[in-house]
């Protein structure tokens, strides 16, 4: 007996492969000419698979452009959060800077658990405004 005979598939599951293939490509032109239908309200036709395939790339690069432009505003709300947030380290490192400062001029002769008091109320009061 040969051996290629033996590896090869019986007509039975030939015809089997082939019909799952074409029931998979059925299905998918199936969803894609609903989806044309729903697009343009021609409930009762089928577009020409031409003009299906040219209306779903369309679709695509609808998709793509979309895509694109809101990835567009992501970045730049991003670098906009990023800037504002290095600004509020930086001032917050110049507000540590100045309330240390006023507090050693305004809190002469005050002991220093009355200093640390004085600090946590202008921190106090930072934050509030």
């Amino acid at each position: 007996m040969n051996e290629c005979n033996e590896e090869s598939p019986s007509a039975e599951e030939m015809v089997a492969q082939i019909e799952a293939i074409f029931d998979l490509r059925y299905a998918c032109d199936m969803r894609a000419i609903k989806r044309w239908q729903a697009a343009t309200g021609r409930d009762l036709t089928w577009p020409d698979h031409t003009d299906l395939l040219v209306w779903l790339l369309s679709e695509l690069d609808k998709a793509e452009a979309c895509v694109v432009e809101a990835a567009k505003e992501v970045r730049i709300g991003w670098d906009t959060w990023c800037k504002k947030a290095t600004r509020v380290v930086e001032l917050e490192g110049s507000l540590e800077v100045l309330r240390d400062e006023w507090c050693s001029e305004h809190c002469h002769g005050i002991s220093e658990g009355h200093l640390d008091k004085c600090k946590a109320a202008t921190t106090v009061l930072e934050r509030a405004a």
